[in-house]
């Protein structure tokens, strides 16, 4: 809200308001000696009639309900307007065509002359004036006070709507944004219900998925301990119990109890360096548990066991492998390798 514009608002407020004040002092059109003018060069019936006549009234009610008035100065409106309109819709006039006498200051004749001719040409005023001499002081108009008085309660009856539409369209407008905001509202509600209940769907899978996935886990603990067991058990090429991990002169000790130390099963052409390296062979296999160590015991000992023969077959020429890349010099034959190694 601007300055400018609540000075220009009330001015033609002002402007406006003149006319129905001016009717309800003439007592209804009809007597307007007493009516003040107004300025000092203007006459109230000449301004009063001429403004009925060619729409001033009317337009300048046009330019205070626009929209840049009525949105702000309502309580204007209500206060300066309202009462002029309840005295004109209780005031009482004359009805039908009246023959009106008016006055003006013959001395100031010359001031009002240009704007009587118009009048008397627009025919609001029945006086023809001849020339420049025909001064007069009395002049004579036909109205319908009645109807004067309605065109002016209609006019400021709009106006006063004017300014109260504007505030309902403010209403109106605010009660379409709440319902968009309540449309806007549900919408969002609905989504978010939706959303939650896909996350919730989400949630479930993934809570099968990870109880899923530990038992996929706990499966390769599983395989993998058992894979551990049968690595163990296939390639741990040692025989003794977990005491002998822990000492290797124990080891030593129980060599030379099976008699592997003894310079005479060996054949004097494999030095002791390599009959150490032999069983180096053998004991750098890694441990072996005791349980392990009896099973293959009694496996090795089956001579009647077509297990054991399928074993010795895929496996003797892998022994003989290994004992030639040591003992390059010594001819190992099938079933006589132990022969080979002792002394003959």
């Amino acid at each position: 809200m601007e300055l400018k514009n609540f000075e220009r608002f009330n001015a033609l407020l002002k402007e406006l308001l003149w006319y129905p004040r001016a009717f309800i002092s003439s007592n209804g059109s009809v007597t307007w000696d007493e009516v003040p003018p107004r300025g000092y060069y203007s006459t109230s019936w000449m301004e009063f009639f001429s403004a009925m006549n060619d729409g001033t009234f009317g337009k300048l009610s046009e330019e205070l309900s626009s929209e840049g008035y009525n949105r702000y100065y309502r309580s204007e409106i209500e206060e300066r307007l309202l009462p002029v309109l309840a005295k004109l819709q209780e005031m009482e006039t004359d009805k039908g065509m009246k023959k009106i006498e008016v006055h003006i200051d013959t001395d100031r004749f010359r001031i009002y002359e240009d704007s009587l001719k118009r009048m008397s040409r627009e025919k609001i005023i029945f006086d023809l004036i001849q020339d420049d001499e025909d001064i007069r002081d009395t002049y004579f108009i036909d109205a319908d006070p009645s109807l004067l008085r309605s065109y002016i309660l209609l006019t400021l009856q709009w106006l006063a709507d004017s300014f109260s539409s504007a505030d309902q369209r403010k209403v109106t407008d605010l009660e379409f944004r709440v319902k968009e905001l309540e449309m806007n509202l549900m919408e969002r509600e609905t989504l978010l219900k939706v959303a939650n209940e896909r996350n919730g769907i989400l949630e479930k899978r993934e809570r099968l998925a990870q109880k899923a996935l530990e038992g996929t886990y706990s499966k390769i603990e599983q395989l993998e301990e058992s894979l551990a067991r049968h690595m163990e058990e296939e390639t741990s090429p040692e025989e003794d119990s977990h005491d002998i991990r822990k000492n290797n002169k124990l080891r030593i000790y129980y060599l030379y109890k099976l008699g592997f130390l003894d310079d005479g099963i060996w054949n004097p052409d494999i030095p002791q360096k390599i009959r150490a390296r032999i069983m180096g062979a053998i004991l750098d296999a890694g441990p072996l548990k005791t349980d392990t160590a009896i099973r293959y015991y009694k496996f090795f000992n089956s001579t009647r066991s077509a297990e054991l023969k399928e074993y010795d077959i895929k496996n003797e020429q892998i022994l003989f492998n290994s004992l030639r890349r040591h003992c390059p010099n010594i001819e190992f034959k099938k079933g006589q390798f132990i022969n080979s190694l002792k002394k003959i």
